[in-house]
């Protein structure tokens, strides 16, 4: 865990959670003056050391049931 602390009251502070091995963030919080969590993020499952498999994440975004496409012109 890395706790990064602001030097005045015009910064929030930040508490980071990584992995050892590989330095994957794995949590993060902000933290206001008093400490308090103000907003935080963190994976809900996770397996590490795993080969990618970039074609699962693919086909998700390939299905577009429910989803309005929209392709702007674009031009120079």
């Amino acid at each position: 865990v890395l706790l990064l602390s602001p030097k005045d009251g015009y910064r929030y502070g930040h508490r980071l959670w990584a992995e050892k091995q590989s330095g994957l963030l794995l949590r993060a919080e902000v933290l206001d003056d008093r400490d308090a969590v103000v907003e935080a993020s963190a994976f809900s499952d996770l397996i590490i050391g795993v080969k990618p498999q970039p074609e699962l994440v693919l086909k998700a975004m390939k299905r577009l049931d429910g989803y309005r496409v929209e392709r702007p012109v674009l031009e120079p």
